[in-house]
């Protein structure tokens, strides 16, 4: 891979010595933050380049592209359930500076809070009459989370992003929000009688420590993947979700920490 994106650089260094073919920059103003630190928007704009380098003269090889768009270390869960499929990827979050700047300027590093994950939840339909895409309903924690309907090369996807607070740090942002992991998934339909429970933990599914680093690359694989824990359940089953407080859905992302602000207001336990 690493060749891959020595590849990808020497390209477009040669497609920028020819002449700038760009009409301007575009100022993206939020959805820098939101839109784009989502794995899909982020393939979608490597997609671009490619085009871009094609057309200057200076493409890839497709075994190129495979392995810049391929992370085979970044963490993805996916699953199939009534001709759909489920997938769950690390996204990308900004972690905010703790503190001023000038006081950490004289030393070595910064301190940031790093207690804040992001996730994208997508959807895909895998069977061609399988169930209507735009009917799914997702939850997150009990919480409505509305799916985005996007398109690529594959076809129609729904799709989210999730922020949610992954540990209590010792120094750093909100300290009355607690850890709001392991994270509880629930995904319906109208048309389908069951309905689908994921459990994605943050580390050992048991909450047990690991007995040590792994050994390879495939049994750190095996780790992240038996981290979500699935199960079917009766629809009839499931609670019905609430909706999320003003401000938690800002453009593609849900904010499961204002939701829980939401609720420590509200009483709710």
């Amino acid at each position: 891979r690493a060749a891959a994106v020595a590849a990808l650089l020497r390209a477009v260094t040669a497609m920028l010595y020819t002449g700038d073919i760009a009409p301007g920059l575009r100022d993206w103003s939020d959805a820098l933050h939101d839109r784009f630190a989502l794995p899909f928007f982020l393939r979608q704009d490597l997609h671009a380049v490619f085009d871009d380098l094609e057309a200057q003269g200076v493409g890839l090889e497709h075994c190129v592209r495979e392995a810049l768009l391929d992370d085979p270390f970044k963490p993805r869960w996916t699953t199939r359930f009534a001709a759909c499929e489920l997938a769950i990827e690390r996204a990308v979050e900004f972690w905010p500076l703790v503190g001023d700047v000038a006081s950490q300027e004289a030393g070595g590093s910064r301190m940031v809070d790093a207690s804040t994950a992001r996730l994208q939840i997508s959807l895909r339909g895998i069977e061609r009459d399988g169930p209507t895409l735009e009917k799914w309903r997702l939850r997150v924690g009990g919480i409505e989370a509305p799916l985005h309907s996007a398109h690529d090369g594959a076809g129609a996807v729904r799709l989210i992003g999730v922020r949610y607070r992954d540990f209590l740090p010792w120094r750093g942002l909100h300290p009355a929000i607690r850890p709001q992991g392991p994270l509880h998934l629930v995904l319906e339909h109208p048309d389908v009688p069951s309905a689908l429970w994921v459990t994605l933990h943050n580390w050992h599914p048991r909450g047990l420590p690991y007995e040590g680093l792994p050994a390879t690359l495939e049994e750190a694989a095996t780790r992240r993947a038996e981290r979500m824990v699935i199960s079917e359940v009766a629809r009839s089953d499931v609670a019905q979700g609430t909706m999320p407080p003003i401000g938690a859905m800002r453009g593609y992302t849900l904010d499961l920490r204002l939701c829980a602000q939401d609720a420590e207001r509200r009483g709710d336990t």
